[in-house]
């Protein structure tokens, strides 16, 4: 998100974030104003309360004409808050709410009671829980600065993760393709699953290295390494447009969400076993999981945060009229 409040600051547009949960920094440095209410991850009910009695207090110091909300715990507040503007929210996958389905559909519910306008991130998502809710699709904004040299004849070595450690993004999965392709894991990122795949490596006597966060982990990315994705669902599939863009090889899960960029056949694996088959396939030969490219060019002109701004300004300004 960060690199749409820039453009839009950049355009002339008041900007200010409000951030809910502690986290990892952004990849991107933020130039707009940056109020932080600093909810720990999952915490308890009292915390949860407090913190949205400050959500509500910047909200009515900074009397904004539209709010974005843009993830789950912002729908929360957004959809119990005092604020009687414009709402606009955006969806991210397919499964939001995911094991928390009756608190989200309450949520949506007055969402739906306030009249909020919906953005997608891609074609393939519908809002959930309602069918036929009307949305705008609004593509992520990528800035990919890592170009790498092409590994056309070289061989792969490592297999690299990049992003969240949770279910939806197969992490659990990695340890066991590491393990019957006899390749080194390398890791960049955090979240709940993290310990436990450190744990089942450790237990296999897998090869990984774990980096945690890193700002801009491409510039960590050793050569004769393939990029795994194994993910279950996906929303805009980031990573793997950051990889294409970047000349990294890779190989991704077989699910409408990556299918939508029409890459080829080869980079994509339906099962587990597939991703070990492929790996053993392109074992002598990495440069052939790159993609073309002029994919590359026509993929990086849709994702340019110009581009993508000026889609979300047009929205803003149909918004406020």
């Amino acid at each position: 998100m960060n690199t749409l409040a820039n453009e839009l600051v950049s355009s002339n547009y008041k900007v200010t974030q409000i951030v809910l949960n502690n986290s990892s920094q952004d990849l991107v440095e933020n130039l707009a104003p940056v109020i932080e209410i600093k909810r720990e991850w999952k915490a308890g009910f009292f915390s949860t309360i407090y913190r949205f009695l400050k959500f509500n207090f910047c909200l009515i110091k900074l009397k904004p004409d539209i709010l974005i909300l843009n993830c789950e715990l912002t729908e929360l507040y957004g959809a119990f808050s005092i604020f009687t503007g414009k709402i606009i929210a955006v969806e991210h996958t397919n499964k939001p709410w995911d094991g928390r389905e009756r608190i989200g559909f309450l949520v949506r519910w007055l969402l739906r009671v306030r009249k909020v306008n919906w953005v997608k991130v891609s074609t393939f998502i519908e809002i959930w829980p309602y069918k036929g809710i009307p949305a705008v699709t609004i593509e992520n904004p990528v800035m990919q600065f890592i170009k790498k040299s092409s590994d056309e004849n070289k061989r792969i070595d490592h297999l690299v993760y990049i992003g969240r450690m949770t279910a939806q993004k197969g992490t659990d999965l990695l340890p066991l393709i590491a393990k019957l392709s006899g390749k080194k894991l390398i890791l960049f990122g955090d979240g709940e699953l993290l310990d436990s795949v450190l744990k089942e490596c450790q237990e296999n006597n897998i090869d990984v290295a774990s980096h945690g966060f890193i700002r801009e982990p491409w510039k960590l990315v050793p050569s004769n390494s393939v990029l795994i994705v194994p993910s279950r669902w996906e929303g805009d599939g980031l990573v793997v447009v950051e990889a294409a863009l970047g000349n990294f090889p890779f190989l991704i899960s077989d699910i409408p969400e990556f299918r939508k960029f029409s890459f080829s056949d080869k980079n994509y694996c339906l099962t587990l076993n597939d991703f070990v088959k492929s790996i053993s396939e392109f074992h002598e030969n990495l440069g052939s999981l790159e993609i073309p490219a002029g994919m590359a060019r026509a993929l990086e002109d849709s994702r340019n945060p110009v581009y993508i701004s000026k889609q979300w300004m047009k929205l803003l300004e149909d918004r406020t009229c």
